[in-house]
């Protein structure tokens, strides 16, 4: 789509940074990420166990204050929504929790399975109109500082605990 606009921006005296950006201001702007925690050590495997039991038994309602709509669970194989209702996923069963935004960004929580690994991707698409990235950047920003904390909030509850 963008590389059918350049002959255009360049008629009109646009850059084509200038073009990049008008697509996007036409199309919305998204932005993603992927942050790994390690849990090395002899509790290590039993930390990722606890969090993604932590995700399906006690989900957040919202994250960084941005509201939970709906909660996809591939080893139950089922989407919660926030009003109770729960429909069947029909995708492969998988180790594998994602929340599903209000704003229609996500987060998704997944043990790794060659190492002591618990990944997070972040997915994040701001509205059409413009705002810019910068909006996107730092919705998927205060989601990950809170999985973080709570990460570490949770390693450091298991190592008291023991």
């Amino acid at each position: 789509m963008f590389l059918t606009q350049v002959p255009d921006t360049k008629s009109i005296g646009k850059s084509l940074y200038d073009g990049l950006m008008d697509l996007y201001d036409e199309v919305g702007h998204y932005w993603e990420s992927l942050e790994t925690l390690t849990f090395s050590g002899e509790n290590g495997q039993e930390n990722i166990v606890g969090i993604m039991k932590y995700f399906r038994n006690d989900p957040p309602l919202s994250i960084a204050g941005v509201v939970v709509s709906a909660i996809e669970d591939y080893q139950a194989g089922t989407r919660r929504f926030k009003d109770g209702t729960v429909e069947k996923l029909s995708l492969p069963e998988a180790n594998v929790v994602k929340f599903l935004f209000e704003d229609g960004s996500w987060v998704c929580v997944r043990p790794s399975g060659t190492e002591p690994k618990c990944k997070f991707y972040f997915w994040g698409k701001e509205g059409l109109g413009g705002r810019g990235r910068v909006v996107v950047e730092c919705v998927v920003t205060r989601c990950y500082e809170s999985v973080l904390i709570f990460g570490s909030c949770y390693t450091t509850l298991v190592d008291i605990a023991q």
